[in-house]
């Protein structure tokens, strides 16, 4: 609804709605986006601008919680990564349903990379002093950044939700 979204290239969602009648989530033609979409239940999805030349960008899933869009440029590719992390289901678990081990994968693609999403995991990196407590499973997510020379592109502690009087730093 928000008119300054038509400028943006690419938009990346997670936990989009879900239409209860087929796989798919809400995306009306008259919206200047094209849903990228496989015929699958996802947790995360990508819309494209219909601005942008379909023949300069294809898109990969990588399983329901996982999907990626690499446009190409005169100079490089340009990869984003949408990723929806579940909650590992407590602060001490480490090994748990998540498409985050794939993500080395994908970043040793050519070109720049874009990863984000929701990853459900508390780490003072980019929480912060709103919430000091870290889940162990973030610590891969962390040893990938430093991997690969990430950047968090929020500053640290940054408030992202805020409801009535209540606010938080997203995980």
């Amino acid at each position: 609804a928000d008119e300054r979204t038509n400028s943006y290239d690419i938009i990346a969602i997670q936990e989009p709605w879900q239409n209860p009648y087929s796989n798919t989530t809400y995306c009306p033609s008259s919206l200047n986006f094209l849903l990228i979409h496989d015929d699958q239940r996802r947790r995360s999805c990508i819309f494209v601008n219909k601005d942008l030349n379909i023949n300069s960008w294809d898109a990969k899933y990588h399983g329901p919680d996982l999907c990626s869009i690499r446009v190409r440029t005169k100079e490089r590719d340009i990869w984003v990564h949408s990723v929806y992390s579940q909650p590992p289901g407590g602060y001490s678990i480490r090994d748990y349903p998540s498409p985050i081990p794939l993500i080395p994968d994908l970043l040793s693609e050519s070109g720049e990379h874009i990863v984000l999403g929701d990853f459900n995991l508390h780490n003072p990196m980019w929480c912060g002093i709103h919430n000091p407590t870290t889940h162990k499973a973030s610590e891969q997510l962390v040893e990938i950044a430093n991997s690969y020379n990430l950047a968090l592109l929020s500053p640290r502690g940054a408030i992202t939700w805020e409801r009535k009087d209540s606010a938080s730093t997203l995980d």
